[in-house]
């Protein structure tokens, strides 16, 4: 699509490096002046509680209880603070310009600029010499290396002439901290996997490394050298774009929507400016499809559909979100993000600059525009096969279903093909976990060992006592979906999902929202012989009692953040399971604030499974 369309006039369109300004530099005194007061002052008490800011190191022993232990947690959180305390102190800087911040914005630099490795410990086996301590012999760029590099561009871009005032030499160790360990590993290699050159199975790894590396070559490069990096990252752009689902669809959620389709807006707002709108595929019905998805699969409130390793609360950008709406033309989008934005208050600090710059010098923050929650009662995402339908058209109230077909083999995969989540008034009930805080197992050949990725603690059967395996050959099939106005239904062929030693023949799976207030899940199977247990399990959050006589209820929970779990009731046929509740603890942080203390896993057993049968589960208010 860009290469197509651009690379032969991108050197023309270009703008030079010494016009590229996006937005005032600090020595622009009236763009940071016309700020608003209230804004401004939070932005100076922001840096102020950073002066004299001691930097906390980043360890070999960090790096030792990542390799052995697999700790990413300790030194992510390091990092994240010494990044966060200098982009206060920076913007501060900016809005005050009276030279008070500059010491320690210089010692923040410095600090960055001493840090062997930039990059994720989780991207270590990139190298050459794997999993073990990071080699300054070999500069591999992965998503925190491209981030910080980005992140000093545009402190130098900001304030430069402040920088070079304490000493010339600092803004020039930024520029060859850039070069060495972004610009040039890219210039000249070709074989970074999310670049989608050597391998087009990419994922949000190109459009968020692709955003950072578009902002040091346009702050950065110029003349020959900025052309051709351009026109690379066009390039790899492209393998993104056009190896993304059809349907616009996030098979790693709308979690990673903020890194994926998200992370693609920051290349494009970026390509845009730096060629005065030149570049501009806004009108393409793709990138609105992966734009819309965020708002697709919106329950309430903070509540998204979670499949893979998704978070079932999200904290989408509000802004991005709206500004994105707005470049589409997508009214639902706009008023979504409109609404998000007037939840959080406007425009925050929670982005890193690449994304916080375009929030503070907007002309248009939201405010007056119109706000709603688009709440389509019926989706299909036809490529990641994902259903989603609720009760009523335009509003939260009432059962939500969202159910998924697809394969083993997505990114972020979980076993996971065929399960469904219920909520009931925007509240949960039968329920994906998530994903726990990334560790060095998570990215391991040991990542199915986590509960959280095993098809036993999701909404699927368990066969013969055998689970579903990972990997691209274990699919769904014929997946059929049907909106109506009274019926929204998923069908589906699972038995590939599992591996051989399950002996199934077929199971078909039917997932089925009856309005105004019935699910119906339903499953017919055929398997070569019954040689061990076969269960239904159900991941829920709320309260479970079971009168043994066929019903299940599931009462309301108190959540962390002021939320409950929804209620109802499941029906099932007492006469052929027998049912366990099980308390799983939730030992992980991540997870427990969503979900508090623990979760439940209901497990139905089957009490007299026949090679060839058929169940149904039932579940109401």
């Amino acid at each position: 699509m860009l290469t197509e369309r651009y690379h032969d006039s991108i050197e023309k369109v270009l703008v030079e490096k010494t016009d590229f300004r996006p937005y005032p530099t600090a020595s622009e005194r009236q763009g940071w002046e016309s700020l608003r007061a209230t804004t401004r002052d939070r932005l100076i008490s922001r840096g102020a509680e950073r002066l004299d800011f001691e930097w906390p190191a980043i360890t070999a022993r960090m790096i030792l209880g990542f390799l052995r232990h697999g700790d990413r947690k300790t030194p992510e959180n390091t990092r994240s603070i010494r990044r966060g305390a200098l982009a206060d102190l920076v913007l501060a800087e900016c809005c005050e310009q009276q030279g008070r911040f500059l010491d320690d914005i210089v010692n923040g630099i410095w600090c960055t600029c001493e840090e062997s490795y930039w990059g994720n410990l989780g991207a270590l086996h990139l190298q050459k010499a794997g999993h073990d301590f990071p080699d300054p012999n070999e500069r591999v760029v992965d998503l925190f290396t491209a981030e910080t590099g980005a992140f000093l561009a545009w402190i130098n871009y900001l304030l430069e002439p402040q920088l070079g005032s304490v000493s010339p030499l600092v803004p020039d160790r930024i520029r060859y901290e850039i070069e060495t360990r972004v610009l040039e590993p890219n210039r000249l290699r070709d074989d970074f996997w999310w670049m989608g050159f050597t391998s087009r199975g990419v994922n949000n790894w190109n459009p968020w490394i692709n955003s950072n590396w578009l902002t040091c070559v346009l702050l950065q490069e110029d003349g020959e050298r900025r052309t051709q990096a351009v026109q690379k990252i066009l390039r790899s752009m492209d393998v993104f774009i056009e190896t993304y689902p059809s349907d616009g669809g996030c098979d790693e959620g709308p979690g990673y929507w903020g890194r994926a389709a998200a992370s693609l807006f920051d290349c494009l707002e970026l390509l845009s400016l730096g060629t005065n709108d030149a570049v501009n595929v806004y009108g393409e019905e793709l990138i609105s499809k992966m734009a819309s998805f965020i708002y697709r699969t919106h329950i309430d409130g903070d509540w998204y559909v979670n499949f893979a390793d998704a978070s079932a609360r999200v904290t989408p950008s509000a802004y991005l979100v709206y500004q994105f709406g707005k470049r589409i033309n997508d009214s639902r989008m706009t008023a979504f993000g409109a609404h998000l934005l007037e939840q959080s208050g406007g425009a925050g600090q929670g982005e890193t600059l690449q994304r916080f710059l375009p929030q503070l010098f907007s002309d248009d923050s939201g405010e007056s525009a119109a706000r709603g929650i688009p709440c389509e009662s019926q989706v299909w995402l036809d490529q990641i096969e994902v259903m989603c339908a609720r009760e009523s058209d335009g509003k939260p109230d009432g059962f939500f279903l969202a159910a998924k077909g697809g394969h083993n083999a997505e990114s972020h995969n979980h076993n996971d093909i065929g399960t469904f989540i219920v909520y009931n008034d925007g509240k949960p009930m039968i329920i994906d976990a998530g994903v726990g805080t990334y560790t060095g197992q998570t990215f391991s050949d040991r990542r199915y060992e986590l509960f959280t990725m095993r098809s036993s603690y999701h909404n699927i059967p368990t066969v013969n006592g055998v689970e579903q395996k990972e990997g691209g050959e274990y699919r769904s099939a014929r997946a059929q979906c049907i909106h109506s106005d009274r019926v929204s239904s998923l069908t589906l062929d699972i038995a590939q999902a599992y591996p051989e030693e399950a002996g199934i023949v077929s199971w078909n799976r039917t997932i089925r929202l009856e309005r105004p207030d019935t699910i119906f899940v339903n499953d017919v199977y055929e398997v070569g012989e019954v040689k061990d247990r076969f269960y239904l399990h159900l991941m829920t959050p709320s309260e479970v009692e079971d009168d043994e006589g066929g019903t299940l209820t599931l009462s309301a929970r108190d959540l962390p953040g002021d939320c409950q779990t929804g209620t109802g009731r499941v029906l099932y046929d007492a006469d052929r399971f027998r049912v366990q509740v099980e308390t799983v603890e939730m030992e992980d942080s991540r997870l427990a604030g969503i979900w508090g203390d623990v979760l439940y896993r209901i497990n139905l057993r089957a009490t007299d499974p026949k090679p060839k049968d058929s169940w149904r589960l039932r579940i109401t208010r």
